[in-house]
């Protein structure tokens, strides 16, 4: 990995000091305490201007950008750079080190383009009806995969060929397309949340790398990226960055739905991601059961507004001491909720929990629980929440274990007959999955299968049970996880009956 290093020399510095004679006009953009006019010579120079210009030119999700990568800075002048540095604040003539493969304006260029193409660039062979949305057989076009965009937003479609692209709801399901977009602006519909595409015209059937949905709209050329997987995952960023993988331990925090919650002395019900809590007895609270790691540092936060302000409102681990707590009282509005700690030693409960005063209530959302010295690794991590958020700016994150597996689903009823069915899972976050299923639903051991996850390929569950050759196919589809039919075979070269009493599955995995 490369390393650059630059250093001012102390006659540059006084050369930019010496080109500063008002250092409030310059500092702040003010005269005496009144705006600089557009003729004073420092209007294009101060402190307030380049902050403006910083923030109009990285997109709105992305609050801290530094240096645009693709602003060709070589024809300014030595003094105009000086001056741009101490505008920004750097008074220190060692500037630091920026470690990465930036050797050259276009490695500054691909280092900011994951911030605007919004396609993942996960793309198969066929092509995609616009009519309806339905999939269909084509070895000469490429189309998408479901890729995330906004509602009512404006993008730029770059591309060597016409696209047609279709817009899906929160539940994939098709809203209408715009056919044959070359290298033009486009408006997604109102309820958009997914996005996909394919070529207009036969090709070779081959991804080339050209193709970019940018945001913002003014960014008309290609810009690849360098997020393989889902963007929702805050895994890949994080990689990116070279931390050591994202984990958000709350399931559930931003209250789509109740689940994986424990109410106890209270009742809780969710409407439009938000949880409302009532408490009916001596420690109220809401709860989830995560086993802390002790010695390792913890971010706890979440969105509370409470009932009355006279209660007040705990979120901790229940160990022998609270080792990380925060807490809210005094108030009836939206409040954030946040603290960093280390996990002592005596854990009893492994239990993290929201809880109130007896008779009381609250409102809450937004709740995440992140292991810091995980993900940054022991004596790297943030040493406050303002730290943790300078870089991590928003207010939820979805759960990720951290974990290279993830349990993605689980049969409900393993001792019963598995008849043919979609198991529905997001399969796109990961490179493999991994099946667990019984010989027979009445026993017989534990098998495996493992297979990478591809779209609309195939895998198959197998093994001997009773002198028997018994399997069943599954297939990996845009839904999830469609498990078919099983089967036995008795002699070689017999045939086969249909008996869905074996290769019964009871969890799929999902392997980073």
């Amino acid at each position: 990995m490369a390393r650059y290093r630059t250093t001012l020399t102390g006659p540059q510095m006084d050369a930019a000091l010496a080109a500063m004679p008002d250092a409030e006009a310059y500092a702040r953009g003010t005269r005496n305490g009144q705006e600089v006019p557009s003729t004073d010579p420092t209007y294009h120079n101060n402190a307030k201007y380049f902050a403006e210009k910083a923030e109009s030119a990285f997109p709105e999700s992305y609050a801290t950008g530094a240096v645009r990568g693709d602003i060709d800075q070589s024809t300014q002048t030595e003094e105009w750079r000086q001056q741009a540095r101490q505008n920004m604040g750097i008074t220190d003539p060692v500037w630091g080190s920026i470690t990465g493969n930036i050797s050259s304006q276009s490695d500054l260029t691909e280092v900011v383009s994951p911030l605007i193409n919004q396609w993942d660039e996960q793309w198969e062979q066929g092509r995609l009806n616009p009519e309806n949305g339905m999939e269909l057989a084509s070895t000469e076009r490429v189309r998408s995969r479901y890729f995330e965009l906004k509602p009512n937003t404006q993008y730029f479609a770059h591309s060597t060929v016409g696209l047609h692209i279709l817009f899906f709801n929160s539940n994939k399901e098709y809203i209408s397309a715009i056919q044959n977009v070359d290298n033009a602006i486009f408006i997604t519909p109102a309820n958009t949340k997914y996005a996909r595409f394919c070529e207009s015209v036969n090709s070779t059937g081959t991804y080339n790398h050209d193709i970019s949905i940018n945001y913002p709209s003014t960014y008309t050329g290609y810009y690849p990226s360098a997020l393989p997987k889902e963007k929702s995952h805050i895994g890949g960023l994080g990689n990116a960055i070279g931390m050591k993988g994202w984990n958000q331990l709350v399931k559930n925090g931003n209250f789509e739905k109740a689940d994986s919650w424990f109410v106890n002395n209270a009742t809780l019900s969710v409407s439009g991601n938000v949880g409302s809590v009532a408490i009916s007895g001596t420690d109220g609270n809401i709860a989830q059961r995560i086993t802390p790691i002790v010695g390792h540092k913890y971010l706890i936060s979440a969105d509370v507004k409470p009932s009355d302000a006279s209660m007040q409102i705990r979120m901790i681990y229940d160990t022998s001491g609270w080792s990380v707590s925060a807490y809210l009282t005094g108030t009836t509005e939206w409040s954030k909720m946040s603290a960093i700690g280390v996990m002592g030693s005596g854990i009893n409960y492994n239990v993290f929990y929201i809880r109130g005063i007896n008779g009381s209530s609250f409102q809450v959302k937004n709740v995440n629980i992140i292991d810091l010295t995980s993900l940054f690794g022991a004596g790297n991590e943030p040493a406050s929440v303002e730290d943790f958020r300078a870089m991590f700016p928003a207010d939820y994150y979805p759960y990720c274990s951290g974990a290279w597996a993830d349990l993605l689903w689980e049969n409900a009823s393993p001792t019963s007959a598995f008849a043919a069915q979609t198991v529905s899972v997001d399969w796109t976050l990961y490179s493999f999955v991994l099946v667990i299923f019984k010989s027979t639903m009445t026993g017989g051991g534990e098998n495996s299968h493992i297979k990478p996850c591809e779209y609309d390929s195939y895998g198959k569950l197998q093994t001997i049970q009773a002198y028997k050759m018994v399997y069943r196919n599954y297939h990996i589809v845009s839904a999830g996880i469609h498990i078919e039919d099983a089967y036995a075979v008795t002699a070689y070269n017999s045939g086969e009956s249909k008996d869905n009493s074996f290769c019964v599955p009871i969890k799929i995995y999902g392997i980073r």
